[in-house]
């Protein structure tokens, strides 16, 4: 495992669970909490989609870098 993050990290490479989810693209994020309810959800990915994630990401795990780097 190259990152030791806290969360679990799931990818679907060959598409299994795609129609299960409604739409779909290229990138596709979702992220889950611990208590089932979706965090953050992005159709295809940019910068606007990057600070988001990582925000969500920092507020579930403060060791995560928050948008600013810090």
């Amino acid at each position: 495992m190259k990152y030791k993050y806290s969360w679990l990290n799931v990818a679907d490479p060959k598409w299994e669970s795609d129609g299960d989810w409604g739409e779909s693209a290229i990138p596709r994020l979702v992220l889950i909490g611990k208590d089932s309810t979706v965090l953050f959800e992005s159709l295809g990915f940019d910068d606007v989609q990057e600070a988001k994630i990582r925000a969500a990401l920092h507020r579930m795990d403060p060791s995560f870098p928050a948008v600013d780097g810090k």
